[in-house]
């Protein structure tokens, strides 16, 4: 559930700037807040799900699933 938050909240976050319509000066402390707390997210998301079963976003048949699965090279890409 927590990997699916890291990818969602970033999305809710921008369409929560588009209705907002702060000036500058908030909507970069707004920008900045949230990408503080997408970085946290995803990093917790990183280092609590490593090992777990994956996340299955679609089965299309027995052989055939979409998924998210947390693994050594997703924690490189996902630190950097």
């Amino acid at each position: 559930m927590l990997l699916l938050l890291a990818i969602i909240f970033p999305v809710a976050a921008g369409l929560a700037l588009y209705f907002l319509h702060p000036n500058s000066k908030q909507r970069y402390a707004y920008v900045m807040a949230a990408t503080g707390a997408t970085m946290i997210i995803a990093l917790t998301a990183i280092f609590t799900c490593r090992g777990e079963e994956p996340l299955i976003l679609l089965q299309l048949s027995s052989n055939l699933s979409i998924a998210f699965r947390v693994d050594g090279l997703s924690l490189i890409f996902g630190v950097m």
